[in-house]
């Protein structure tokens, strides 16, 4: 079992990670699971602890048989993320799919978010002037850039939080970045129907109290 001190409040305390550690070397699918879920909320406090295992949490990731690969890749990620290993840490968090939250807000979350967008609209870029180059005849740079479909897919779902708030600006600077027209066209339509539609009068209406009667 973990290491726990009871403390005054009465709430068991974890103080050391080695018991869920150790949990990631049972045979059973479930109790490894347990132990990632775990494992993954203490990670803030023990990451040096659990980076000692990172082997062992990346082999479950890479196992195409274990059922809870991108909880695996999620907690990789963080580990990797306190150890200030960010190519890594996005590489998992990439792996990680929807588990990676992307409005969660954390230090975490921010950073790698940040730097997912950086890597998409470098790559962007490239594309952009490798199809530049080959209008105009000119030699092409070397291989095709190739856009790895889980930063797509990381980025689009940021796009569409962000478009949910209303937050078009963030996503404008995107899509310029990135040279993407569609998707600045897009911002621009909707930013546009946004501000035709017409708001309820009284809904939002301030309230304000009548005047007190002259004495």
């Amino acid at each position: 079992m973990a290491a726990m001190v009871i403390s005054t409040t009465g709430a068991p305390r974890l103080t050391s990670a080695v018991g869920l550690l150790a949990m990631l070397e049972e045979q059973e699918n479930q109790i490894k699971a347990h132990a990632l879920t775990k494992l993954d909320a203490v990670v803030p406090d023990f990451w040096a602890e659990i980076a000692e295992s990172l082997p062992d949490i990346e082999s479950l990731y890479e196992d195409e048989a274990f059922p809870q690969r991108q909880l695996a890749a999620l907690v990789a990620s963080k580990v990797y993320f306190y150890l200030g290993e960010l190519k890594d840490a996005l590489e998992y968090a990439l792996g990680a799919g929807t588990l990676f939250d992307v409005e969660e807000g954390s230090d975490f979350t921010e950073t790698l978010v940040a730097k997912a967008i950086d890597e998409y609209c470098a790559i962007h870029v490239k594309r952009s002037d490798q199809a530049l180059a080959e209008e105009r005849g000119a030699p092409s740079d070397g291989e095709a850039v190739v856009l790895d479909s889980r930063l797509v897919e990381l980025v689009e779902r940021l796009v569409a939080s962000s478009l949910q708030k209303r937050a078009y600006q963030a996503v404008m600077g995107i899509a310029i970045e990135a040279r993407r027209l569609d998707m600045v066209e897009s911002v621009i339509t909707m930013y546009a129907g946004a501000a035709r539609r017409p708001r309820p009068l009284l809904s939002h209406a301030p309230y304000h109290p009548p005047p007190s009667p002259v004495p």
